[in-house]
């Protein structure tokens, strides 16, 4: 008896063989991400109006919910990069000895389950990034010869991602999928005898514990250190510049710009997937063996290479780099009015959409930006040689100061690539107006700003009423602005020749204007390139909002430094400045 308790007390623990700690990290790895993605469904509302919303609630209002999110999250990317790890170690084993048909091929299976639980989970979310992510994946079901339209009908519920892609995908994510991975890995126990399988697992349970525990421990310590930012809501009027892949698919989405969908989604895919479940055949000699290792690092080091290369453009691409500040600034006005007004009725996208500073800038971008800039809108999202005044604080102080000065009107930060350049305004206008004295000249900016009655800069001309005043005056009687230009009575506007000056960048002059510059009130027959935007390019809705964004008209909005340098400020068009 005491021969054999010695015997058992001086055992020690099995250690665990290598080949099986991706293994079991990869188990440890797919509970946590089981668990938290159940804990996130029960709060989750598959609808393409609701989705978003509880995200939000999710990540902001539940205990733990940003927690949890960051935990499924960061475990599946855990998974897959386990996963592919194990796929590798199989394959380059098989320089030794051919890998062994079953747990070559569930593995196979298990990489295709597991990107496509990662494809679905990504479009749940239902931000600008999901749906287009949803969008991509409805373009290459579709592109599948004779069944790709039924096909797409049937994964996506429509013509175009929307409320029914959103509940298959949660069957899919959330059901389907998990049960098909479930049977894949089932498959591994038929190999063995039970009895072997659950003896092994006894004999190195001490290890595979601890293991576990060192997986799920680091898993957590990360997600607590870093967070999954959730976009803006989904608009599905069009696909982001923004949108890219997890970075399982960026080989994929880099292959893609360079062959057809049907060769980079399909063929090579497919192919690559055949001749790995072939190695347990091709390794049954040396030079097979030989070719099946070579083969799976090929296959590792150009996808590696591929995702690499699609991460380098989108850092040189200043349009991508752009759209990402913007996007960010997006989400951030977004958590701003959530949180002091709630989310109405109609969601969140409704909300964005009426909102001048979500609205405006992207309005801007596809209308304006062509010949304006704006130091809110991103270098890269406009053109790089404009031909109309810069819009950047757009009536105000600083910036009639900037336009009345003859250097800067003639620049192409205003009228450099105009025909105005050199008509009536620069030759005899302007160089009067430069030789005035400072109190004067200070005195007609501010009457000619005053007349937009910016909301940010009210305070400033209550307290200038004299100087504004004295303005107007200098304006009729001293250097005979209404020559040419309508001034409330002073000029017939059949007489004017300029643009009408009365109520100069308030929201109506600026909504009129928007419509019809060629209307007598404003540039008439002498319109150079200004299109008339209310014949159907833009909604009166849409006019309102561009004409509050460029006055600054939304809650929240604070006002420029009257201090600030407008040479500086419109030489810099390119500078990112967010209110």
């Amino acid at each position: 008896m005491n021969k054999r308790v010695k015997q058992q007390h001086s055992e020690t623990v099995p250690k665990l063989h290598w080949t099986y700690v991706l293994p079991v990290c990869l188990a440890a790895t797919f509970v946590v991400e089981v668990i938290s993605g159940t804990y996130l469904w029960l709060h989750y509302s598959p609808s393409a109006y609701t989705a978003w919303e509880s995200v939000w609630h999710i990540e902001n209002q539940i205990s733990g919910g940003q927690f949890c999110r960051n935990l499924h999250h960061f475990s599946t990317d855990l998974t897959i990069f386990l996963i592919g790890a194990w796929l590798l170690q199989l394959a380059v084993l098989s320089w030794k000895t051919a890998p062994r048909k079953v747990p070559l091929w569930v593995s196979l299976a298990c990489v295709v389950l597991l990107l496509a639980l990662a494809r679905t989970g990504e479009v749940l979310p239902w931000d600008q990034k999901a749906y287009s992510g949803a969008h991509v994946v409805a373009n290459i079901v579709g592109s599948i010869p004779i069944l790709g339209e039924n096909l797409k009908l049937v994964i996506m519920g429509g013509a175009e991602p929307g409320h029914f892609t959103l509940t298959r995908f949660t069957v899919l994510h959330c059901f389907l999928l998990p049960l098909l991975l479930l049977t894949a890995t089932s498959l591994l126990f038929l190999v063995k005898s039970k009895t072997t399988v659950t003896q092994s697992i006894r004999r190195q349970l001490p290890a595979i514990t601890i293991m576990t525990a060192v997986t799920v421990l680091c898993l957590g310590m990360y997600s607590l250190m870093n967070d999954t930012s959730l976009g803006s809501p989904a608009d599905q009027t069009g696909t982001s510049p923004i949108a890219r892949p997890a970075w399982y698919f960026l080989p994929l989405f880099e292959l893609l710009r360079h062959v057809p969908v049907a060769i980079g989604a399909y063929l090579i895919p497919t192919a690559t997937l055949i001749l790995l479940g072939m190695l347990p055949w091709i390794g049954k000699n040396k030079l097979g063996r030989a070719f099946g290792s070579i083969f799976a690092i090929g296959v590792l080091g150009s996808a590696c290479w591929l995702g690499l290369s699609a991460y380098a453009k989108d850092m040189q691409d200043i349009r991508y780099q752009s759209a990402k500040v913007m996007e960010k600034k997006r989400v951030e006005r977004l958590n701003e009015l959530i949180c002091r007004n709630g989310i109405p009725p109609a969601g969140a996208a409704e909300m964005a959409e009426r909102d001048p500073l979500l609205r405006g800038p992207r309005l801007f971008a596809e209308h304006c930006s062509g010949c304006h800039n704006h130091a809110y809108i991103p270098a890269g999202l406009t053109t790089a040689k404009t031909s109309a005044p810069d819009l950047t604080q757009f009536a105000n102080r600083e910036w009639v100061s900037a336009i009345l000065d003859l250097e800067l009107f003639q620049s192409a930060a205003f009228f450099g690539n105009t025909k105005f350049k050199d008509g009536k305004m620069a030759r005899k206008v302007l160089p009067k107006i430069s030789d005035a004295p400072h109190e004067d000249l200070q005195a007609i900016v501010a009457a000619l700003s005053a007349e937009a009655a910016l909301p940010y800069q009210r305070e400033i001309d209550r307290r200038d009423e004299k100087l504004i005043q004295h303005g107007k005056n200098l304006l009729t009687a001293e250097y005979g602005c209404t020559d040419c230009h309508q001034y409330y009575d002073i000029t017939d506007i059949d007489e004017a020749t300029a643009l009408d000056l009365t109520g100069y960048g308030t929201s109506e002059w600026l909504q009129a204007f928007i419509s019809n510059p060629k209307s007598a009130r404003f540039y008439g027959n002498k319109n150079d390139s200004m299109p008339t935007f209310h014949q159907g390019s833009l909604t009166t809705e849409e006019i309102e909002l561009l004409s509050a964004w460029l006055r600054r008209e939304w809650s929240g909005a604070s006002g420029f430094s009257s201090n600030a340098d407008a040479t500086k400020t419109f030489s810099q068009t390119s500078m990112i400045h967010m209110p």
